[in-house]
């Protein structure tokens, strides 16, 4: 449960992110809003879910850890009025390999049984 509930979490972050980088000029508060409740909820079932994998794969599971922080430290700084175009390009990338470390300390599940 706590892994569906986190993976569908991060796919709405995904969209949201994405949503909210391609209309920057427009002023989003719901959608920011929004983002920062997904935040909370992955960082509970993230917290949950470290429990069943620091024992088996400790390097990794804090590879994950620091990554979901700066992920969400480098949303922040995006969505600022401060935030570059190389940022937000770099927050595409830091998205990507967030969600590939998290599906191989996951081991491909829900998509690979």
């Amino acid at each position: 449960m706590w892994l569906h509930t986190h993976l569908t979490a991060f796919i709405l972050l995904f969209i949201a992110v994405l949503v909210k980088l391609l209309n920057q000029d427009k002023e989003m508060k719901p959608l920011l809003m929004v983002i920062r409740v997904i935040y909370l909820i992955l960082i509970v079932t993230g917290a949950r879910l470290v429990f069943y994998t620091f024992e088996s794969q400790m390097v990794l599971t804090i590879v994950k850890i620091l990554l979901g922080l700066s992920t969400i430290g480098i949303c922040e700084m995006a969505f600022s009025k401060k935030g570059t175009k190389a940022m937000k390009n770099g927050l595409v990338g830091l998205l990507v390999i967030t969600a590939i470390v998290g599906l191989v300390l996951a081991g491909g599940r829900p998509f690979i049984s």
